[in-house]
C-alpha cells in the first residue's frame, strides 16, 4: 500500500484497559471520520465493509479511525464486561485520539447500534452526525436480538434432529456472554435519528433527511447471522466517492 494512504494499528489506553483501533491516514486530510461500531454479531458481520470503506475514503482526503469497544474484538476485557455506559467512554477516548492524530475537522459516523453512542457524542462535542442504518430504539433492538437468539437455538435448519424446544441460556446472547446490566441500558437508550446525513437501504430512509441510499450488497448484512453478504469493492469505492462529495461539501462551510 502507498505510504500516502498507510494505516496504523493502535492500542489506546482507556480506563484500566485499552482499545484496539485502526487509523487510516489521508494526506492531505480534509476531514476526519470517527466510525462508532455496531454491537455484537453485527460488529463481526460489518467489519470487512468498513475496513474497505475507510481505505476508499482515504483516497478522497478523508482520514478515519475505527475501534473495538472494550469487551469486543481485540480490545481489553471479556465480552460480558460490555456495557453501553462503558462503550460511551470508549467512544470519547477514540474521538480524543482521532483529534490528536489528525488536525482536520471531525465528523462522527454511527453504525447500526453504534448510533446510540454516536448521537450523544456528536451532540456533546458539537460535531456533525452521520448515521448508517441506525438503531434508534434500544429496547426494540434488544427484543429483536432476543427473538433472533431464541429462533437460532431452535432452528430446524441448523439442528435438523432437535427433539424439543430449547430455552435461551441466561447470560448469553447470540453466542456472546452478556453483562447483567446490559439489557437495562439498551432499554433506556433511544435517539431521535436527526443527522447531517442518513445512510440507509432503499425505501428505508426517513423523509425530510439528507440521505444517501445504500445498495443491497452494502446494506443487507445488517442483522445477518450467517455471513452471506459480499462487499464488492467497486460498490464500496463508488459509495466512498458519493460520501466524500457530500461530506467535503458540508465541511467547506465549517464543521467545528
Amino acid at each position: 500500500m502507498s505510504e500516502k494512504y498507510r494505516f496504523e494499528a493502535l492500542q489506546l489506553p482507556c480506563a484500566k484497559g485499552w482499545l484496539s483501533a485502526v487509523y487510516k491516514r489521508a494526506e492531505p486530510a480534509q476531514l476526519a471520520l470517527l466510525m462508532v461500531p455496531p454491537y455484537g454479531h453485527e460488529w463481526q458481520r460489518g467489519y470487512r465493509l468498513f475496513a474497505l470503506l475507510a481505505e476508499a475514503l482515504a483516497g478522497h482526503g478523508i482520514a478515519s479511525l475505527r475501534f473495538d469497544y472494550r469487551g469486543c474484538g481485540d480490545s481489553s476485557d471479556s465480552d460480558d464486561s460490555f456495557l453501553l455506559s462503558r462503550a460511551a467512554v470508549d467512544a470519547e477516548t477514540a474521538l480524543a485520539a482521532l483529534r490528536r492524530l489528525c488536525p482536520a475537522p471531525v465528523q462522527v459516523l454511527g453504525l447500526r447500534a453504534g448510533a446510540l453512542l454516536a448521537a450523544p457524542l456528536a451532540t456533546a462535542h458539537g460535531l456533525p452526525l452521520l448515521l448508517w442504518q441506525p438503531v434508534l430504539d434500544g429496547a426494540e433492538y434488544w427484543a429483536e436480538l432476543e427473538a433472533r437468539d431464541a429462533g437460532e437455538l431452535n432452528s430446524r435448519w441448523r439442528y435438523a434432529f432437535l427433539r424439543r424446544t430449547r430455552a435461551r441460556e441466561p447470560g448469553c446472547l447470540l453466542g456472546s456472554r452478556i453483562h447483567p446490566g446490559l439489557a437495562a441500558e439498551f432499554a433506556a437508550a433511544r435517539i431521535d435519528g436527526r443527522a447531517a446525513l442518513w445512510l440507509g437501504a432503499e425505501g428505508r430512509s426517513p423523509q425530510g433527511q439528507n440521505t444517501l441510499t445504500l445498495s443491497a450488497a452494502l446494506s443487507d448484512w445488517a442483522g445477518e447471522i450467517d455471513l452471506d453478504a459480499m462487499f464488492p469493492p467497486p460498490q464500496v469505492r463508488a459509495l466512498a466517492a458519493q460520501l466524500a462529495e457530500r461530506l467535503l461539501g458540508a465541511a467547506s462551510g465549517g464543521s467545528e
